[in-house]
């Protein structure tokens, strides 16, 4: 699985299918594996990403306090650290709150989808 080094910290994440970037970002306690049920039926049209963030899988699990501003800079560096300008983002829990809305990478990785959050499920294609 491949790791990449994102402002110090190591972060997990697995690559899996052809086409646009789709960005999994899994609930807080969760790692990437919380996809594997929808991957077969988004790799058929999407490069699937799903990272483990901070704290949680195989990435580093840096001392606290971790909040979603936190995790919001963290994502979008990691887009740039894996050289991706522009992503569809799919997340649940907390993720929807800053996916496609809190720091300008992340915004401009929507900016040409069609964002919908509601509840704790945000899908931006």
């Amino acid at each position: 699985m491949p790791q990449v080094d994102v402002d110090g910290l190591t972060i997990n994440y697995d690559v899996q299918g052809e086409g646009e970037p789709l960005l999994l970002i899994p609930y807080l306690s969760a790692d990437h594996a919380c996809y594997a049920f929808q991957l077969p039926a988004y790799t058929k049209r999407f490069s699937c990403i799903a990272l483990d963030l901070p704290g949680t899988g195989e990435s580093d699990k840096p001392a606290g306090p971790y909040s979603t501003e936190v995790y919001a800079d963290q994502v979008a560096a990691f887009l740039g650290a894996i050289g991706v300008e522009q992503a569809h983002v799919a997340g649940v829990s907390l993720a929807p709150r800053w996916a496609c809305t809190s720091r300008p990478a992340i915004r401009a990785a929507c900016a040409r989808s069609r964002c919908t959050a509601r509840g704790t499920l945000a899908i931006c294609i």
